[in-house]
Protein backbone atom coordinates (compact mmCIF):
# COMPACT_ATOMS: atom_id res chain seq x y z
CA UNK A 1 0.00 0.00 0.00
CA UNK A 2 3.05 2.23 -0.35
CA UNK A 3 1.54 3.96 -3.37
CA UNK A 4 -1.35 5.17 -1.21
CA UNK A 5 1.12 7.43 0.64
CA UNK A 6 2.64 8.93 -2.51
CA UNK A 7 1.35 12.48 -3.06
CA UNK A 8 -0.56 12.95 -6.36
CA UNK A 9 1.97 15.59 -7.40
CA UNK A 10 4.78 13.00 -7.27
CA UNK A 11 2.65 10.51 -9.21
CA UNK A 12 2.07 13.18 -11.85
CA UNK A 13 5.82 13.77 -12.16
CA UNK A 14 6.42 10.02 -12.56
CA UNK A 15 3.73 9.73 -15.23
CA UNK A 16 5.14 12.73 -17.09
CA UNK A 17 8.37 10.76 -17.59
CA UNK A 18 6.58 7.81 -19.20
CA UNK A 19 7.12 7.84 -22.97
CA UNK A 20 4.72 5.31 -24.51
CA UNK A 21 0.95 4.68 -24.29
CA UNK A 22 1.68 1.05 -23.40
CA UNK A 23 3.65 2.08 -20.33
CA UNK A 24 0.93 4.52 -19.34
CA UNK A 25 -1.64 1.74 -19.66
CA UNK A 26 0.46 -0.38 -17.27
CA UNK A 27 0.60 2.49 -14.80
CA UNK A 28 -3.19 2.72 -14.95
CA UNK A 29 -3.30 -0.78 -13.47
CA UNK A 30 -0.65 -0.11 -10.79
CA UNK A 31 -2.74 1.79 -8.25
CA UNK A 32 -5.63 4.17 -8.02
CA UNK A 33 -3.29 7.13 -7.56
CA UNK A 34 -1.17 6.28 -10.58
CA UNK A 35 -4.29 5.41 -12.54
CA UNK A 36 -5.75 8.90 -12.26
CA UNK A 37 -2.53 10.61 -13.36
CA UNK A 38 -1.72 8.07 -16.09
CA UNK A 39 -5.23 8.27 -17.52
CA UNK A 40 -4.90 12.04 -17.65
CA UNK A 41 -1.97 11.65 -20.05
CA UNK A 42 -3.18 8.53 -21.85
CA UNK A 43 -6.51 10.05 -22.88
CA UNK A 44 -5.38 13.65 -23.33
CA UNK A 45 -4.51 13.21 -27.04
CA UNK A 46 -6.10 10.38 -29.06
CA UNK A 47 -4.88 9.78 -32.61
CA UNK A 48 -7.04 7.24 -34.49
CA UNK A 49 -6.48 8.74 -37.94
CA UNK A 50 -4.54 5.72 -39.21
CA UNK A 51 -6.68 3.13 -37.41
CA UNK A 52 -9.36 0.82 -38.75
CA UNK A 53 -13.01 1.36 -37.95
CA UNK A 54 -12.77 -1.66 -35.65
CA UNK A 55 -10.27 0.18 -33.44
CA UNK A 56 -12.33 3.38 -33.57
CA UNK A 57 -15.36 1.36 -32.50
CA UNK A 58 -13.42 -0.24 -29.62
CA UNK A 59 -12.26 3.17 -28.41
CA UNK A 60 -15.82 4.50 -28.57
CA UNK A 61 -17.07 1.56 -26.48
CA UNK A 62 -14.42 2.16 -23.80
CA UNK A 63 -15.29 5.87 -23.56
CA UNK A 64 -19.03 5.13 -23.50
CA UNK A 65 -18.56 2.70 -20.60
CA UNK A 66 -16.22 5.02 -18.70
CA UNK A 67 -17.66 8.50 -19.08
CA UNK A 68 -15.08 9.96 -16.67
CA UNK A 69 -12.48 9.35 -19.40
CA UNK A 70 -14.35 11.43 -21.97
CA UNK A 71 -13.69 14.70 -20.11
CA UNK A 72 -9.94 13.98 -20.24
CA UNK A 73 -9.82 14.06 -24.04
CA UNK A 74 -8.55 17.42 -25.34
CA UNK A 75 -7.18 16.42 -28.77
CA UNK A 76 -8.76 13.84 -31.08
CA UNK A 77 -7.98 12.68 -34.62
CA UNK A 78 -10.42 10.36 -36.43
CA UNK A 79 -10.64 8.64 -39.81
CA UNK A 80 -14.24 7.75 -40.65
CA UNK A 81 -15.90 5.93 -43.56
CA UNK A 82 -17.89 7.97 -46.02
CA UNK A 83 -21.70 7.92 -45.61
CA UNK A 84 -22.54 5.02 -47.90
CA UNK A 85 -20.19 2.66 -46.06
CA UNK A 86 -20.57 4.09 -42.55
CA UNK A 87 -22.68 1.70 -40.49
CA UNK A 88 -25.51 3.62 -38.79
CA UNK A 89 -24.85 2.02 -35.40
CA UNK A 90 -21.15 2.88 -35.59
CA UNK A 91 -21.99 6.45 -36.58
CA UNK A 92 -24.26 6.87 -33.57
CA UNK A 93 -21.62 5.41 -31.24
CA UNK A 94 -19.00 7.84 -32.50
CA UNK A 95 -21.48 10.72 -32.36
CA UNK A 96 -22.42 9.99 -28.74
CA UNK A 97 -18.77 9.74 -27.71
CA UNK A 98 -17.93 13.02 -29.44
CA UNK A 99 -20.73 14.73 -27.54
CA UNK A 100 -19.35 13.36 -24.25
CA UNK A 101 -15.86 14.84 -24.88
CA UNK A 102 -16.91 18.18 -23.45
CA UNK A 103 -13.34 19.47 -22.94
CA UNK A 104 -12.18 18.78 -26.49
CA UNK A 105 -10.01 21.59 -27.91
CA UNK A 106 -8.47 20.13 -31.09
CA UNK A 107 -10.32 17.92 -33.57
CA UNK A 108 -9.12 16.46 -36.87
CA UNK A 109 -11.56 14.38 -38.94
CA UNK A 110 -10.75 12.83 -42.30
CA UNK A 111 -12.27 10.25 -44.63
CA UNK A 112 -11.49 8.30 -47.80
CA UNK A 113 -11.65 11.43 -49.98
CA UNK A 114 -11.35 15.11 -49.25
CA UNK A 115 -14.75 16.74 -49.72
CA UNK A 116 -14.57 18.58 -53.01
CA UNK A 117 -18.20 19.61 -53.25
CA UNK A 118 -21.67 19.24 -51.79
CA UNK A 119 -22.05 15.64 -52.96
CA UNK A 120 -18.64 14.52 -51.68
CA UNK A 121 -18.54 15.77 -48.10
CA UNK A 122 -20.25 13.68 -45.45
CA UNK A 123 -23.77 14.78 -44.55
CA UNK A 124 -23.57 13.31 -41.03
CA UNK A 125 -23.37 16.81 -39.59
CA UNK A 126 -25.50 15.83 -36.62
CA UNK A 127 -22.38 14.18 -35.16
CA UNK A 128 -20.96 17.67 -34.50
CA UNK A 129 -24.13 19.74 -34.24
CA UNK A 130 -25.03 17.83 -31.05
CA UNK A 131 -21.69 18.68 -29.41
CA UNK A 132 -21.11 21.49 -26.92
CA UNK A 133 -17.31 21.64 -26.80
CA UNK A 134 -15.55 24.82 -27.92
CA UNK A 135 -12.64 24.01 -30.20
CA UNK A 136 -9.48 26.04 -30.71
CA UNK A 137 -8.32 24.01 -33.75
CA UNK A 138 -10.41 22.08 -36.28
CA UNK A 139 -9.26 20.16 -39.35
CA UNK A 140 -12.33 19.14 -41.33
CA UNK A 141 -11.54 16.82 -44.22
CA UNK A 142 -14.78 14.89 -43.78
CA UNK A 143 -17.97 16.91 -43.21
CA UNK A 144 -19.36 19.27 -45.79
CA UNK A 145 -19.45 22.70 -44.19
CA UNK A 146 -23.09 23.29 -45.11
CA UNK A 147 -24.10 20.35 -42.88
CA UNK A 148 -22.37 21.72 -39.76
CA UNK A 149 -23.56 25.34 -39.85
CA UNK A 150 -24.98 25.10 -36.34
CA UNK A 151 -21.71 23.69 -35.03
CA UNK A 152 -19.76 26.58 -36.57
CA UNK A 153 -22.16 29.12 -35.09
CA UNK A 154 -21.10 28.02 -31.59
CA UNK A 155 -17.33 28.04 -32.18
CA UNK A 156 -16.35 31.40 -30.70
CA UNK A 157 -12.87 30.15 -29.63
CA UNK A 158 -11.81 28.52 -32.89
CA UNK A 159 -8.50 30.03 -34.04
CA UNK A 160 -7.28 27.43 -36.58
CA UNK A 161 -9.51 25.98 -39.30
CA UNK A 162 -8.59 23.62 -42.13
CA UNK A 163 -11.39 22.87 -44.58
CA UNK A 164 -11.25 22.10 -48.30
CA UNK A 165 -13.14 23.51 -51.27
CA UNK A 166 -15.63 25.51 -49.27
CA UNK A 167 -16.87 29.01 -49.99
CA UNK A 168 -19.04 28.91 -46.87
CA UNK A 169 -16.86 31.41 -44.95
CA UNK A 170 -16.00 33.86 -47.72
CA UNK A 171 -18.94 36.18 -46.94
CA UNK A 172 -19.77 35.30 -43.31
CA UNK A 173 -17.67 37.70 -41.29
CA UNK A 174 -19.70 37.17 -38.12
CA UNK A 175 -18.69 33.50 -37.88
CA UNK A 176 -15.60 32.33 -35.96
CA UNK A 177 -14.60 35.64 -34.37
CA UNK A 178 -11.31 34.24 -32.98
CA UNK A 179 -10.09 32.84 -36.32
CA UNK A 180 -6.43 33.64 -37.08
CA UNK A 181 -5.33 30.68 -39.27
CA UNK A 182 -7.03 28.93 -42.20
CA UNK A 183 -6.13 26.12 -44.58
CA UNK A 184 -8.10 25.92 -47.85
CA UNK A 185 -7.54 24.95 -51.47
CA UNK A 186 -8.79 28.07 -53.26
CA UNK A 187 -7.90 31.68 -52.53
CA UNK A 188 -11.39 32.83 -53.53
CA UNK A 189 -12.72 30.96 -50.48
CA UNK A 190 -10.60 32.84 -47.96
CA UNK A 191 -12.75 34.59 -45.32
CA UNK A 192 -12.95 38.35 -45.68
CA UNK A 193 -12.71 40.71 -42.74
CA UNK A 194 -10.44 38.48 -40.64
CA UNK A 195 -7.01 39.43 -39.26
CA UNK A 196 -5.44 36.18 -40.43
CA UNK A 197 -1.91 35.45 -39.27
CA UNK A 198 -1.36 32.01 -40.87
CA UNK A 199 -2.62 30.68 -44.21
CA UNK A 200 -2.14 27.36 -45.99
CA UNK A 201 -3.60 27.58 -49.49
CA UNK A 202 -3.39 26.10 -52.97
CA UNK A 203 -0.81 27.76 -55.22
CA UNK A 204 -2.46 30.03 -57.77
CA UNK A 205 -1.14 32.62 -60.20
CA UNK A 206 -3.44 35.31 -58.78
CA UNK A 207 -2.31 36.09 -55.23
CA UNK A 208 -4.29 39.31 -54.87
CA UNK A 209 -6.68 37.76 -52.29
CA UNK A 210 -3.71 37.46 -49.90
CA UNK A 211 -3.08 41.21 -49.86
CA UNK A 212 -6.04 41.85 -47.55
CA UNK A 213 -4.03 40.12 -44.79
CA UNK A 214 -0.74 41.91 -45.51
CA UNK A 215 -0.64 43.74 -42.17
CA UNK A 216 -1.20 40.60 -40.05
CA UNK A 217 0.06 37.61 -42.07
CA UNK A 218 3.22 35.96 -40.70
CA UNK A 219 3.01 32.38 -42.04
CA UNK A 220 2.19 31.32 -45.60
CA UNK A 221 2.25 27.78 -46.97
CA UNK A 222 1.57 27.43 -50.70
CA UNK A 223 0.61 23.92 -51.84
CA UNK A 224 1.00 23.07 -55.53
CA UNK A 225 -1.59 20.44 -56.47
CA UNK A 226 -0.82 20.34 -60.19
CA UNK A 227 1.84 21.46 -62.65
CA UNK A 228 1.26 24.88 -64.20
CA UNK A 229 3.79 25.67 -66.91
CA UNK A 230 2.74 29.34 -66.80
CA UNK A 231 3.27 29.78 -63.05
CA UNK A 232 6.32 28.11 -61.53
CA UNK A 233 7.76 27.89 -58.02
CA UNK A 234 10.11 30.68 -59.07
CA UNK A 235 7.13 32.82 -60.04
CA UNK A 236 5.54 32.10 -56.64
CA UNK A 237 8.68 33.19 -54.77
CA UNK A 238 8.73 36.40 -56.81
CA UNK A 239 5.04 37.11 -56.20
CA UNK A 240 5.34 36.60 -52.43
CA UNK A 241 8.60 38.56 -52.14
CA UNK A 242 7.13 41.54 -53.97
CA UNK A 243 3.67 41.57 -52.37
CA UNK A 244 4.36 40.15 -48.88
CA UNK A 245 8.00 41.01 -48.09
CA UNK A 246 7.38 40.97 -44.31
CA UNK A 247 6.37 37.29 -44.23
CA UNK A 248 8.15 35.40 -41.40
CA UNK A 249 7.55 31.74 -42.32
CA UNK A 250 7.21 30.62 -45.94
CA UNK A 251 6.59 27.08 -47.18
CA UNK A 252 6.30 25.81 -50.75
CA UNK A 253 5.17 22.20 -51.05
CA UNK A 254 4.05 19.83 -53.79
CA UNK A 255 1.34 17.42 -52.68
CA UNK A 256 1.98 14.70 -55.27
CA UNK A 257 4.25 13.73 -58.13
CA UNK A 258 3.69 15.02 -61.66
CA UNK A 259 5.53 14.34 -64.88
CA UNK A 260 7.89 15.56 -66.13
CA UNK A 261 10.21 17.05 -63.52
CA UNK A 262 11.17 20.67 -64.03
CA UNK A 263 13.96 23.12 -63.30
CA UNK A 264 13.11 26.14 -61.15
CA UNK A 265 14.87 29.47 -60.86
CA UNK A 266 15.04 32.52 -58.62
CA UNK A 267 17.56 35.25 -57.87
CA UNK A 268 19.51 36.62 -54.93
CA UNK A 269 17.91 40.02 -55.48
CA UNK A 270 14.45 38.47 -55.20
CA UNK A 271 15.27 36.58 -52.00
CA UNK A 272 16.73 39.73 -50.47
CA UNK A 273 13.31 41.39 -50.68
CA UNK A 274 12.24 39.30 -47.68
CA UNK A 275 12.94 41.54 -44.68
CA UNK A 276 11.80 39.25 -41.82
CA UNK A 277 11.97 35.70 -43.20
CA UNK A 278 13.02 33.22 -40.48
CA UNK A 279 12.02 29.86 -41.96
CA UNK A 280 11.85 28.86 -45.62
CA UNK A 281 10.71 25.30 -46.43
CA UNK A 282 10.82 23.71 -49.87
CA UNK A 283 9.21 20.27 -50.23
CA UNK A 284 9.55 19.48 -53.92
CA UNK A 285 8.49 16.23 -55.62
CA UNK A 286 8.65 17.42 -59.22
CA UNK A 287 11.67 19.70 -59.28
CA UNK A 288 14.98 18.07 -60.10
CA UNK A 289 17.15 21.20 -60.24
CA UNK A 290 17.12 24.73 -58.83
CA UNK A 291 19.05 27.71 -60.21
CA UNK A 292 19.90 30.89 -58.31
CA UNK A 293 21.12 33.76 -60.47
CA UNK A 294 23.37 32.48 -63.24
CA UNK A 295 25.07 29.82 -61.14
CA UNK A 296 25.10 26.16 -62.22
CA UNK A 297 21.89 24.26 -61.35
CA UNK A 298 21.68 22.67 -57.91
CA UNK A 299 20.82 18.97 -58.38
CA UNK A 300 17.98 18.23 -55.90
CA UNK A 301 18.40 14.49 -56.28
CA UNK A 302 21.84 14.80 -54.71
CA UNK A 303 22.49 15.58 -51.05
CA UNK A 304 25.33 17.93 -51.95
CA UNK A 305 23.06 19.79 -54.37
CA UNK A 306 20.40 20.26 -51.68
CA UNK A 307 23.07 21.44 -49.25
CA UNK A 308 24.47 23.95 -51.75
CA UNK A 309 21.00 25.28 -52.59
CA UNK A 310 20.20 25.73 -48.92
CA UNK A 311 23.51 27.51 -48.36
CA UNK A 312 22.83 29.86 -51.29
CA UNK A 313 19.35 30.70 -49.98
CA UNK A 314 20.75 31.33 -46.50
CA UNK A 315 23.39 33.67 -47.87
CA UNK A 316 20.69 35.64 -49.72
CA UNK A 317 18.43 35.96 -46.63
CA UNK A 318 20.32 37.32 -43.61
CA UNK A 319 17.28 36.84 -41.34
CA UNK A 320 16.84 33.16 -42.24
CA UNK A 321 17.43 30.68 -39.43
CA UNK A 322 15.77 27.43 -40.55
CA UNK A 323 17.91 24.27 -40.84
CA UNK A 324 21.00 26.41 -41.30
CA UNK A 325 22.18 28.68 -38.50
CA UNK A 326 24.66 31.52 -38.70
CA UNK A 327 27.24 31.65 -35.92
CA UNK A 328 28.82 34.79 -34.46
CA UNK A 329 31.86 34.20 -36.69
CA UNK A 330 29.65 34.15 -39.76
CA UNK A 331 30.04 30.40 -40.30
CA UNK A 332 27.21 28.13 -41.39
CA UNK A 333 26.28 24.99 -39.52
CA UNK A 334 24.32 22.41 -41.49
CA UNK A 335 21.84 19.87 -40.14
CA UNK A 336 20.64 17.30 -42.66
CA UNK A 337 18.53 14.14 -42.60
CA UNK A 338 16.41 12.14 -44.97
CA UNK A 339 12.69 11.54 -44.78
CA UNK A 340 10.50 14.19 -43.23
CA UNK A 341 6.91 15.34 -43.42
CA UNK A 342 6.07 18.89 -44.37
CA UNK A 343 3.92 19.32 -41.28
CA UNK A 344 6.97 18.68 -39.11
CA UNK A 345 8.52 21.92 -40.38
CA UNK A 346 5.34 23.82 -41.13
CA UNK A 347 4.51 26.66 -38.75
CA UNK A 348 0.80 26.44 -39.57
CA UNK A 349 -0.90 23.97 -37.19
CA UNK A 350 1.65 23.60 -34.43
CA UNK A 351 2.74 27.19 -33.98
CA UNK A 352 3.94 26.58 -30.44
CA UNK A 353 0.61 25.95 -28.70
CA UNK A 354 -0.95 22.57 -29.37
CA UNK A 355 -2.57 19.75 -27.42
CA UNK A 356 -0.64 17.14 -29.44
Amino acid sequence: MLSARIPPEICALVCDEVKTPGELALLCRTSTIFRAQAQRLLYHSINLQTCSMRKVRSWAVVIARNTQLAVLVQALALYLPIDISFDALDAHKVGRVLASCTNLKELRVSGPDRPSGFLHGSNAGWMLNNCFFRLTKFENLYFHDDWIKYFYSKQDQLSVLVTYNSSYFSDRQHLLPALTAVGMTQMSHLPAGKALERIEIGLEADMLPLLQYKSTLTTLNLVRHWHDSQFSIGHAIKAVAESLPDIVHLGLVESEEFLPCSQEQTSTAMLQLFSRLETFTLSMLNVDAFVIDEAPPHDLSDAAGVHDLSYAVLMACPTLASLFTRSAAGLVKHESRTGFGFEEFSMFWNDGSSEW
